[in-house]
C-alpha cells in the first residue's frame, strides 16, 4: 500500500514539474533542488559589462543581447571592437559573469546579386515576356532567389525563378488563374 502513494506522489510531481517553466537541477550536498529560470538571480548588464571589460580594457561596445540558451541557461551576448577595429563576439553567463565564449565576429557571407535590370534585360532577350508583373526578391537555404511574374506573348500568367548570383533560370512555369466571377 505505501509502495502504491509512493509511486502515486512520484507520478504527480513529476506531472507538476512538467508543467512548470524552464527547470534547472542543482546538487549541493547530495540534495537535488530544483527552481525555475524566472527565480535564477542575474547579474546586472553594468556588471556583465564590468567583467568583460576586466578581460579587455581596450573594448568599445557596440551591441549587447540577452538570450536564454537551448539548456535553460541565461547568457548574454557583447558585441565589441577591438583597438585594430577588428569585431568580436563575448558570450558571458548572466547568473554569474563568468566568460562561455570570446571570439572574433565572422560577418555572414553577403551573396553578390546580379541587378535586377540586368536580370530583366536577359529574361526578356531569352523568353517570350510580354509584361512583367512584379519580382520579388527571396532566400532559400542560404540561396538568393529571383521570383519574376510575368506574362508571355500568348497571355499566359507564368513564374519563373532565378538565380540572384548567377542568373541561372532554374524553373518557368505557367501559373494557375483562380476565376473570379
Amino acid at each position: 500500500m505505501k509502495a502504491s502513494k509512493i509511486s502515486v506522489a512520484i507520478a504527480c510531481g513529476m506531472l507538476v514539474a512538467s508543467t512548470t517553466p524552464r527547470m534547472f537541477a542543482s546538487q549541493a550536498e547530495g540534495i537535488t533542488s530544483y527552481q525555475t529560470d524566472q527565480q535564477t538571480p542575474r547579474m546586472s548588464l553594468e556588471a556583465l559589462l564590468n567583467r568583460a571589460k576586466e578581460r579587455h580594457p581596450d573594448m568599445q561596445v557596440i551591441n549587447t543581447y540577452s538570450e536564454t540558451t537551448q539548456k535553460g541557461r541565461a547568457i548574454e551576448k557583447i558585441y565589441y571592437l577591438r583597438h585594430n577595429k577588428s569585431a568580436w563576439i563575448m558570450t558571458l553567463n548572466s547568473s554569474n559573469g563568468n566568460v562561455l565564449e570570446d571570439h572574433l565576429y565572422k560577418f555572414p557571407e553577403q551573396a553578390e546579386v546580379i541587378p535586377l535590370e540586368t536580370i530583366l534585360h536577359d529574361v526578356k532577350s531569352k523568353y517570350h515576356v510580354n509584361k512583367i508583373v512584379r519580382t520579388r526578391l527571396e532566400q532559400e537555404d542560404g540561396r538568393k532567389l529571383r521570383i519574376i511574374y510575368y506574362i508571355d506573348k500568348l497571355k499566359q500568367h507564368r513564374t519563373m525563378v532565378v538565380d540572384g548570383k548567377t542568373g541561372t533560370v532554374l524553373s518557368d512555369k505557367a501559373r494557375k488563374m483562380v476565376s473570379t466571377g
